[in-house]
C-alpha cells in the first residue's frame, strides 16, 4: 500500500467518509469541478495527479496544473483540493478535486475532455 492510499484510508476513517463510486458526487451541489461544492470525485491523491493528467482542452490540447489549497465544505464530507489549471502558460480555470472517493471520475468538467 503507497503513501497516497493510507492517507486515503486514513482521512476516510477520520471523517467517516465511504466515497462514492459515481463520476459525481450525490451531494454536489453548482457547476462540477467548478463549484468547491461540486467536486471531482477520484480515488486518492495519485489518483488525482492521473485524473488531471488526463485532463485536455476541447481541441485535445495538454493542460499543466498547480495544486493551490485543501479546503471542505459542508455537503461534502471529505477534504477538497483545488488546482489552478494552465494552457499554453496561461491560467484558464481553477477546479476542485475530492480525492476521497472509490474511483476515479470518467466525467469531464465542462469545458475539458478525458482522453
Amino acid at each position: 500500500m503507497d503513501d497516497s492510499e493510507k492517507k486515503f484510508k486514513a482521512i476516510c476513517k477520520l471523517f467517516g467518509y465511504k466515497g462514492t463510486d459515481k463520476d459525481e458526487i450525490p451531494e454536489g451541489i453548482g457547476k462540477f469541478g467548478y463549484e468547491v461544492t461540486n467536486p471531482i470525485p477520484v480515488h486518492t491523491i495519485t489518483g488525482s495527479q492521473f485524473y488531471l493528467k488526463s485532463l485536455r482542452t476541447p481541441d485535445g490540447g495538454r493542460i499543466t496544473y498547480k495544486r493551490l489549497y485543501s479546503t471542505q465544505k459542508e455537503n461534502i464530507e471529505a477534504p477538497i483540493d483545488a488546482y489552478q489549471i494552465f494552457s499554453g502558460g496561461e491560467k484558464i480555470a481553477v477546479l476542485y478535486i475530492c480525492p476521497y472517493n472509490k474511483k476515479n471520475s470518467g466525467k469531464a468538467p465542462e469545458g475539458f475532455i478525458i482522453v
